[in-house]
């Protein structure tokens, strides 16, 4: 029985993050989710190297997709979050990363800046770990309810983030806007239906996702198909950049 327990617990967990169709009918994020992974993955095989940081780790979602020797999670010990299901490798003590000036072929941070409050300052450290010509891949989010309060701080428009990249040394080489405006209304709606509308028992809410998440995922992946879209509301940044010189 632990067993399955154990091997049901790993197959939400990747659901989670890589859904498929049990996260159609249980992930009340399935739709972002889907749109960030195949963002990340069109990204990710053009990083090599040695040695990359994942940046605000938590569980490393998305460390299958990169393709080097060296691995390293780092995340803040106190977060909006536990760290039961997190594998992280060092702590960040909200100053400086603890690894020395070119340390790294490349940086991952995902849905991780709105929750830095020095976002400018964090930046300009990540500049500095990372090598001349190195990586940085960072996707946040624009259009989310406030998530792990108290440490939610901000969020940025395209062109915000943007600026304060290139401000900071690098140069964008990839950008984009994940999901499109029905999409993330349906998103939406989905994320305010399981936080909001159905039952704070775990039991229950799994017994009705299928019956109210999927309907609105299905619907607005098919809308947003059918419907005029343009690229001014959408759920997440995602860009990739190089470095090209230290901070201004």
């Amino acid at each position: 029985m632990e067993r399955i327990r154990s091997w049901l617990w790993s197959v939400f967990q990747k659901e989670g993050f890589e859904p498929g169709l049990i996260g159609l009918l249980f992930n009340p994020y399935y739709t972002i989710r889907r749109r960030l992974l195949q963002c990340l993955r069109r990204y990710a095989g053009d990083i090599t190297g040695e040695r990359m940081l994942d940046l605000g780790c938590g569980s490393q979602p998305y460390r299958h997709l990169f393709d080097v020797p060296e691995y390293i999670g780092l995340d803040v010990e106190v977060s909006g979050h536990d760290h039961t299901t997190s594998r992280i490798d060092l702590f960040y003590d909200g100053r400086s990363i603890p690894f020395a000036d070119g340390h790294f072929d490349a940086v991952l941070a995902t849905e991780v800046f709105e929750h830095v409050s020095h976002l400018d300052e964090l930046i300009g450290d990540i500049n500095r770990v990372i090598r001349p010509g190195g990586a940085l891949l960072v996707t946040l989010p624009f259009v989310w309810p406030e998530h792990e309060r108290p440490y939610d701080y901000a969020r940025y428009t395209s062109y915000g983030i943007v600026k304060l990249l290139t401000k900071n040394g690098f140069e964008v080489a990839g950008h984009a806007k994940a999901g499109n405006n029905v999409e993330t209304i349906f998103q939406i709606l989905a994320a305010y239906v399981w936080h909001t509308v159905l039952p704070t028992s775990p039991t229950l809410k799994f017994l009705l996702a299928p019956l109210t998440l999927a309907p609105l995922h299905i619907v607005g992946i098919a809308l947003g198909v059918v419907l005029p879209t343009d690229d001014t509301l959408y759920q997440c940044n995602v860009v990739y950049c190089r470095k090209v010189g230290p901070p201004r």
